[in-house]
């Protein structure tokens, strides 16, 4: 009795048919599972780059303008910047010009040539800087030499996956928020995210200084 069982489990061990429609059912949802995220994480990282060098390329170009900035050059920055990312994900930009006051223990200030102007629809939460914004942050900002202007180009652009964060979710994110993923989906792992970069850099000539916006309304 124990040999003949012992011989059946022997003789299912070493049985290397099967079928394939049983099989296929098996693998598929894995395959999908992999094929799905690996589109999903390559388009993030795409949409992520692309962004980091729109940034620097507005950034270095405002660095090196010489006739001052106005409003128009704002809005055609702010159009690049659409323009570059190449998506119909809602896109931001904030430019704030900015020296230290030395005289008060090199606080952050805005000054008689420095200003911030926004682009984009950021709701509410996004607003242009102010001098108690900017101290706010002063750990990301890196050391200059004394009262020196700086020049900083944020950038923000709302991400929502191709796919959402679980397949076969009841409702698939549009609108760049979270929305409650089906607990029953397959997760895939990315939730719609705002990608956002921050370059910060002196003008290109010594002599360069960024004349205060003309109009101030303009930099709402």
């Amino acid at each position: 009795m124990l040999k003949a069982l012992r011989l059946r489990v022997l003789d299912f061990g070493s049985d290397s048919s099967g079928s394939m429609s049983v099989e296929t059912v098996l693998i598929f949802p894995l395959l999908l599972w992999f094929y799905l995220s690996t589109f999903t994480y390559f388009d993030a990282y795409r949409t992520q780059g692309t962004n980091l060098k729109a940034t620097y390329t507005i950034a270095d170009a405002i660095s090196r303008e010489q006739d001052g900035v106005n409003a128009r050059y704002l809005t055609t920055s702010y159009e690049l910047l659409r323009f570059l990312n190449n998506t119909s994900h809602n896109a931001r930009l904030r430019v704030t010009v900015f020296s230290r006051d030395p005289d008060n223990n090199n606080n952050f200030i805005l000054g008689p040539t420095g200003w911030s102007c926004t682009r984009g629809n950021g709701g509410a939460n996004f607003k242009k800087h102010t001098a108690a914004s900017l101290n706010a942050m002063r750990s990301q900002i890196p050391n200059s030499p004394s009262p020196d202007q700086l020049i900083m180009v944020e950038t923000f652009v709302d991400y929502a996956p191709p796919f959402s964060a679980r397949l076969f979710d009841d409702e698939v994110p549009t609108d760049g928020m979270i929305h409650q993923a089906n607990p029953d989906g397959i997760m895939i792992g990315l939730s719609p995210t705002t990608f956002s970069h921050r370059e910060i850099l002196s003008p290109r000539s010594e002599a360069l200084v960024m004349p205060l916006m003309p109009n101030s309304n303009a930099c709402n």
